[in-house]
Parts: C-alpha cells; sequence; structure tokens
C-alpha cells in the first residue's frame, strides 16, 4: 500500500476512531474498552493531525 492509498483508504477510519475516542464513545472491546489495535490508530490519526497542525511531540 502506498501513501496515497493509505490517506485514502485507512486515514479517514483512523481519524473517525479519534473523533469517536474523544468523544467518549465506546471501543470494540469487553464491556467498551478500546482494543490494543484501535489505540494504535488513534495515536496515528492523533500524529497525523499535530503534523498538519505544525506540532511536533518528538
Amino acid at each position: 500500500m502506498d501513501k496515497d492509498d493509505f490517506l485514502k483508504n485507512i486515514a479517514p477510519l483512523q481519524d473517525k476512531m479519534l473523533k469517536d475516542w474523544l468523544d467518549h464513545k465506546p471501543g470494540d472491546g469487553p464491556n467498551g474498552e478500546w482494543t490494543p489495535k484501535q489505540m494504535l490508530a488513534i495515536h496515528d490519526a492523533m500524529e497525523r493531525r499535530n503534523r498538519k497542525n505544525g506540532i511536533n511531540n518528538n
């Protein structure tokens, strides 16, 4: 998968997960917890949003 495919197909899903997480919606885990894979996707979306906004958290 190249960068364009990623930004077209995967990034919007990650961005939606981030929005749901910020809105305190339940995750896919038991009892509505967020799974480790979901948290990684949310982390990627946060980093992408921060880079877009010029924030560098190294």
